[in-house]
């Protein structure tokens, strides 16, 4: 296949593009995510029962869908990893910054195990699953989207509901060969979609998605080896957010 030079500068510049909106895009996703989570103490949202048995009765109402499990830095002297398993509870694409959720209509839509009997992990304080487990709560409040990490003491543990950590969701590209079945995970923005002006010879240029989903998952790699790592994110109505 032959590609004319005007058509290789076009291809080049939606590339760099793809790169520098990336970057934009994801950079306010990461940011929040390098203090410690736990000195937050919000309080609980409209909706959420404190009793843990009467929680979750709320959260079995959603139904649970395949889990990830990941290995994630622990709070220890020496370095060390603990096991995390996340997964969506109900249609995580009902949730949407863009469009927040009626008032009133919180629901939980993740729920979070820390599968180490000891050790707890490091980015957000997950203690070990014998103690407690967790569960993000979607909502609105002031008009916007809002996820709040919920910790809810194991079954036979005494206690209540605790917020731990709340922010506000935001929308990052969507990745339109990406799945769109409800998700809940750990991980950074996927892919960026570029589009093109009308006055672009569209015959004349490569597809840049396969390119752009290619240095996403570069970046997640690099991230990952230099031990940052992923945070909550969902897959909502226009794309991940989280």
């Amino acid at each position: 296949m032959s590609i004319s030079i005007g058509g290789l500068r076009a291809y080049r510049t939606q590339l760099l593009i793809a790169v520098a909106v990336s970057a934009i895009a994801c950079r306010d996703l990461r940011l929040p995510f390098t203090y410690d989570v736990k000195s937050q103490s919000p309080p609980l949202p409209p909706g959420v029962n404190s009793d843990p048995a009467q929680f979750r009765q709320q959260a079995a109402m959603r139904t649970a869908g395949p889990t990830h499990q990941h290995n994630r830095f622990g709070k220890c002297t020496l370095p060390c990893l603990v096991e995390v398993t996340i997964g969506p509870l109900g249609d995580t694409r009902e949730v949407n910054p863009g469009g927040p959720l009626v008032p009133g209509s919180g629901r939980p839509v993740a729920k979070i195990v820390n599968l180490d009997s000891a050790r707890t992990e490091s980015m957000y304080g997950f203690k070990p699953f014998l103690l407690f487990e967790y569960y993000v709560w979607a909502d609105t409040a002031a008009s916007r989207a809002r996820l709040t990490l919920l910790e809810v003491p194991a079954l036979g543990q005494p206690g209540v509901v605790h917020a731990i950590f709340q922010k506000d969701l935001r929308l990052c590209l969507h990745d339109g060969l990406a799945p769109t079945s409800s998700d809940a995970d750990f991980r950074w923005c996927e892919g960026v979609s570029v589009s093109t002006g009308s006055n672009v010879n569209h015959a004349g240029l490569l597809s840049v998605q396969p390119a752009a989903l290619l240095l996403s998952r570069l970046s997640e790699f690099v991230a990952g080896t230099f031990g940052v790592e992923g945070p909550i994110w969902l897959r909502c109505t226009d794309g991940c957010c989280g």
